[in-house]
């Protein structure tokens, strides 16, 4: 998934920072960019910027649904095969040999302090 700021600067995957609310402002922290963190959201009260991040939350979370199905050795190595290309979904038709990997783009940006 990936992260976008308010004014759109800033694009991170979420699996590589770690955010923080302190009051009215979430900041992310990458390893790379550095210690101090970067301001990726402003909203003018606490209240709002903890909505933000229950929906970023409700975001990541997302709803899957899955069946469990038999296969065979091979089929079971060529999931594995697809699911090394990156995070999404493979699919499978009940009664039919095809699988395919659709990857799954999610991007989240922090909405404007009126949009919460």
């Amino acid at each position: 998934m990936r992260l976008v700021s308010q004014n759109g600067e800033f694009d991170v995957p979420y699996e590589i920072v770690a955010l923080s609310r302190t009051g009215n402002i979430i900041k992310a922290y990458v390893p790379m960019v550095g210690e101090k963190g970067t301001i990726i959201a402003r909203y003018s009260t606490n209240e709002k910027a903890q909505k933000a991040m229950k929906a970023l939350h409700k975001v990541y979370a997302g709803m899957l649904f899955a069946q469990n199905v038999e296969m065979s050795d091979d089929d079971y190595e060529e999931c594995i095969k697809m699911a090394a290309r990156g995070f999404g979904i493979i699919k499978t038709m009940v009664n039919s040999p095809d699988m395919k990997f659709e990857p799954t783009n999610i991007v989240f940006r922090f909405p404007e302090d009126d949009e919460v």
